[in-house]
């Protein structure tokens, strides 16, 4: 945050000066002194050491003689005499008029003062400007409860991504080109059915290479990513992450039946700002179409979650369940003074998978998923910028297909929702021969359903001057302040 030093002159005390006094002239009783040779009167000797004398002066303009009272005795533009100025906070021998009232804090004009001892001022822009009624900034309230978190670090470090960087969400282990980094942070719970958030407390936090999160648990799933800044936030380079995704929204599982020749349907794709589509059916053969994921968390990102998975596929040959395709990543953003984004952050759903080793059994299980539902993104900042090269992606990922030759037959993949007013596509369907023996039949997966993006600023709305692209269901709001 940007400190602006306030001093109590706008001079140098102490510099040089030289004074005579008049051996034939004193001060008259009004303090004044008849000879233009001689105009100051030293009423207390306390100048040139004769109490009551007319002196000559000589001395830099802006010097500052002595305090006589509340006022300064400051040198006048010409050099020859000495001028009351007088002090509005008081007089300091060497300093002159004081800038502020000692330990004083004000707010005035969209600005903190606080006086030092010494009558010195430290002046702190306020983003949001003075708070109502108490001497102090307007401060952010930033979302899901984060303000606590905000509070607890007085002084948080920046946070400066200068080479390749990851973040484990689960542990809160930070590296940097392999190094570890060590910055505030916090890790709260699940409540309902989230995963819970890694909250991050930085002062400036600028990205200049890439950053990705991930959820870090065993699955691949967990915590929501929030990094809470003091100071501003600048995106100049790549940010992506996975792992926040849900299974309550997931795609509906697919079915594998195993052998050869195979059969199976793809799961569904997952649900988020809109649905998950279906995955295709296998007709004439009692396999039904899964279901695709519903749409789930709300428009202001309240809790902080991301796209859910696809749905995973059962195995009637193996108890494994597959797990479907990730959602995209939950990832919130919170600075006190701006934020600007001038590249690309990554949270699209990933796309559905096929003939995928997932149980370590060696065999090749030929399987196929639909997409992983688009993530989530709240920025929130008395300043939001997105520039030409932001590109926020929050699109759901494309169903999966499996088609090889010879002897199989496959319906395509439904397309990953990238738009709130185009739903993700419905896996295409197969009609099973009759009595055929020698080739394999599988559906196609459902598209990923759309993630969302937030942006809260001081008035609820912001316009892109820069044309960026925003690939998400892009809704917009007040920022809380406190």
């Amino acid at each position: 945050m940007e400190r602006v030093l306030v001093w109590g002159a706008m001079f140098v005390v102490g510099a040089a000066c030289g004074t005579r006094a008049n051996p034939a002239a004193n001060c008259t009783g009004d303090g004044q002194c008849s000879d233009p040779a001689f105009p100051f009167c030293d009423v207390d000797g306390s100048v040139d050491g004769t109490p009551g004398a007319c002196i000559s002066v000589d001395c830099q303009p802006g010097a500052v003689a002595e305090c006589r009272g509340s006022d300064a005795l400051t040198c006048n533009a010409s050099g020859n005499n000495f001028d009351p100025i007088a002090c509005d906070f008081g007089c300091d021998p060497t300093a002159g008029c004081l800038a502020c009232q000692a330990g004083q804090v004000t707010c005035a004009n969209g600005a903190v003062v606080t006086c030092d001892g010494s009558g010195s001022a430290t002046m702190v822009a306020c983003p949001l400007g003075c708070f109502a009624d108490q001497p102090r900034c307007t401060d952010i309230d930033p979302s899901n409860g984060l303000a606590t978190f905000l509070d607890m670090v007085a002084s948080p470090p920046d946070l400066h991504i200068t080479s390749a960087a990851t973040l484990d969400a689960t542990t809160g282990e930070l590296s940097m080109n392999g190094s570890d980094i060590t910055v505030p942070t916090f890790l709260v719970p699940p409540v309902s059915d989230d995963l819970g958030m890694r909250v991050l407390v930085v002062g400036d936090f600028t990205v200049d290479d890439s950053f990705s999160f991930t959820g870090g648990g065993s699955d691949g799933h967990g915590p929501a990513v929030a990094i809470v800044a003091a100071g501003a936030i600048a995106i100049n380079a790549p940010v992506s992450g996975f792992g926040a995704s849900l299974v309550s929204c997931a795609g509906g599982a697919g079915f594998d039946e195993g052998g050869r020749p195979d059969h199976a349907t793809a799961s569904g794709g997952g649900g988020n700002a809109t649905a998950g589509g279906a995955s295709g059916a296998l007709t004439n053969y009692s396999l039904n179409p899964a279901v695709g994921g519903e749409t789930h968390g709300t428009p202001e990102i309240e809790p902080l979650v991301g796209g859910c998975d696809a749905g995973g596929i059962l195995a009637s040959a193996d108890p494994f369940t597959y797990v479907g395709s990730f959602g995209g990543g939950a990832l919130q953003l919170s600075s006190r003074v701006s934020i600007t984004v001038s590249s690309k952050i990554g949270l699209q759903g990933s796309t559905g998978y096929i003939d995928q080793e997932q149980n370590n059994n060696n065999d090749a299980d030929d399987i196929v998923s639909g997409g992983g539902a688009g993530g989530s993104l709240l920025l929130e900042a008395p300043s939001v910028t997105l520039k030409a090269g932001a590109d926020v992606e929050a699109g759901g990922g494309d169903g999966g297909s499996l088609c090889v030759t010879p002897n199989f037959h496959c319906g395509g993949g439904g397309k990953g929702a990238t738009s709130a007013a185009s739903a993700a596509g419905n896996g295409t369907s197969l009609t099973f021969v009759n009595n055929d023996v020698t080739d394999d039949y599988f559906t196609g997966g459902g598209g990923g359903g759309l993630g969302r993006i937030r942006i809260n600023t001081p008035t609820g709305s912001i316009t892109f001057p820069d044309q960026p692209t925003l690939v998400g269901d892009l809704t917009q709001g007040m920022l809380r302040t406190r």
